[in-house]
């Protein structure tokens, strides 16, 4: 049975009044009218941009004044002119792309290019400028390699300044502009591969170099990449054996050099079993001698009876399990090598590498990784006590 509900009363809603309801009206009229206004101002605003970037592509903006900077190995000029910017052309629409690749192509020390604009009519070429990683001595001149690899010149009369001798290094057809290992045939891949182990060792030898600060390196041999060997100041012939452990080699050689050795000492030091012997040789002589006979006698491995090796081995710092001496490597040859090498030429001719040619001490298996088998594997030298 349904029940009718009793209401206790309560607010009666009213019509709107007619004053309320026009200002709701206009509010929302005018709403509308400035939602519109703002998309005409927008609209206005992006074809004025549009305008504005149009003219500046066209009409402003037009290179008055073009330098040049970073770069000491070629004018100004002929960077200029071989960008292919010129007065007048557009600040803005010059491709930094297309102008980095025409300056690679046709100068081999420029390594990159970027474009620095300066309002309202300058363009600056900023040139990072490629640095020498060391000048291969062959029969030819010297072919000076940058620090990526890339061939920077070749039948270079002289040694850059500040740039070490690299020699017996595998060349096979370097070309200027070109990485080593680089832009070779199928056929030629032995070749090329030769090649870029080659500049893949330097490198290494290099950074372990910068990263002991071991100082003024002036000559680099890879005749025997089993026997690696640099010259230290011009005056300290150091066996670096093969490729492994070259910052702790580096390391070890640095500290006889400073606490145990003479300014004046030369001679040659043998730090190619330091990692497993805690001991470096050394050998007073003429280093001029030790090369040539490095050159000439490669196969003679009989020692100097008057002259026996000084053992350093006090280094906590590097302490690892003592062990037995290295071999003495190429002592000494018989009268006629001492002959050849009093005559020797100057240094910068030693062990020149003919391009095209593998060098004639270089092993055929030089594509194979480094290993400190060689150097173990001769008879040991009599210590000094």
């Amino acid at each position: 049975m349904k029940q009718k509900l009793l209401s206790f009363g309560g607010r009666t809603p009213r019509a709107p009044d007619r004053a309320q309801a026009a200002a709701a009206a206009g509010a929302r009229r005018r709403r509308k009218r400035t939602g519109r206004q703002t998309l005409y101002y927008l609209l206005i605003l992006l074809v004025a941009a549009a305008v504005v970037a149009v003219l500046s592509l066209t009409v402003f903006f037009r290179i008055e004044k073009l330098e040049v900077a970073g770069v000491t190995k070629y004018a100004a000029e002929e960077i200029i002119e071989a960008s292919g910017v010129k007065v007048g052309d557009n600040l803005f629409r010059v491709n930094a792309r297309r102008v980095e690749k025409k300056l690679t192509q046709q100068f081999p020390y420029v390594e990159g290019v970027a474009l620095r604009r300066t309002l309202p009519a300058t363009l600056t070429l900023e040139i990072a400028q490629a640095k020498p990683l060391g000048a291969v001595s062959t029969a030819a001149g010297y072919v000076v390699i940058g620090k990526t690899g890339r061939v920077l010149e070749i039948g270079a009369a002289s040694v850059p300044q500040d740039v070490m001798t690299v020699t017996g290094m595998y060349l096979y057809d370097p070309k200027v502009g070109q990485k080593l290992g680089e832009g070779y045939t199928k056929e030629e891949t032995d070749e090329a591969d030769k090649e870029a182990y080659g500049f893949l060792l330097l490198s290494r030898l290099m950074d372990a170099v910068e990263e002991t600060d071991f100082g003024e390196v002036s000559l680099v041999d890879f005749s025997n990449q089993l026997d690696m060997m640099l010259v230290y100041d011009n005056r300290l012939l150091i066996d670096l054996g093969g490729g492994t452990e070259l910052p702790y080699k580096l390391r070890f050689a640095k500290k006889v050099i400073e606490d145990e050795l003479s300014d004046t000492f030369e001679g040659r030091l043998d730090v190619s079993l330091a990692p497993t012997t805690n001991e470096i040789y050394s050998w007073p002589g003429d280093i001029r001698q030790e090369l040539e006979k490095r050159r000439l006698t490669a196969a003679a491995q009989a020692g100097e009876g008057d002259k026996k090796p000084t053992v350093h081995s006090d280094n906590p710092d590097l302490a690892v399990i003592p062990g037995t001496a290295p071999s003495s490597g190429a002592e000494a040859a018989g009268s006629s090598s001492e002959e050849a090498a009093s005559s020797a030429s100057p240094q910068d001719d030693l062990f020149a590498t003919i391009p095209g040619t593998a060098p004639s001490s270089a092993p055929e298996e030089s594509s194979a990784a480094p290993s400190e088998a060689a150097p173990e594997s001769s008879p040991p030298a009599s210590p000094a006590a």
